[in-house]
């Protein structure tokens, strides 16, 4: 019967004196705070912008220089047709445009009211920017009847719970 071979792994020395093999260190010029080599940009797109063109390099031609390499872009979506948080790497810009990768993107929990209620009631909700937030609209003549709403979620609650009837 033939014998099993065993092979014994080396034992390694503690790293002690001078039978410590070179270690190229990280020097400290490649190690420091991230504010001061990039930046976070926060983007909320226009209702009805599909996810397929944010990764398109074209489509942030606008704000191309805005962009540096390994600058991230936090996508925070909100519209009738989904809702989604997004991370996104910028890998590379050119004058008119900007190439993205995506990190990480996360589908939440939809808030819409039925199309029909929609088409029905006299008022509707839209995002107008980051200080009316997110606004009621009258139907009839497109007046802002209330603004300031942090959530869509909570302006469609004010429609039903708050707005006058007409």
């Amino acid at each position: 019967m033939a014998e099993a071979a065993t092979i014994e792994a080396p034992v390694e020395a503690p790293l002690v004196g001078s039978d410590v093999d070179h270690i190229n260190g990280l020097p400290q010029s490649r190690c420091q705070l991230i504010e001061y080599k990039t930046q976070c940009h926060l983007v909320v797109p226009e209702d009805g912008t599909p996810w397929e063109h944010l990764l398109r390099p074209d489509y942030w031609v606008h704000n191309a220089t805005r962009f540096s390499p390994w600058d991230t872009i936090v996508v925070n979506y909100e519209g009738d047709d989904a809702c989604y948080y997004a991370r996104l790497l910028v890998r590379s810009v050119e004058p008119l445009a900007v190439n993205v990768s995506v990190l990480e993107k996360v589908d939440l929990d939809h808030v819409d009211m039925d199309a029909a209620a929609r088409k029905e009631s006299a008022y509707f909700v839209k995002w107008r920017g980051p200080h009316p937030k997110w606004c009621v609209i009258r139907r009839s003549d497109e007046l802002v009847v209330s603004e300031g709403h942090q959530e869509k979620a909570k302006a469609q609650r004010w429609i039903q719970t708050s707005a006058p009837r007409i």
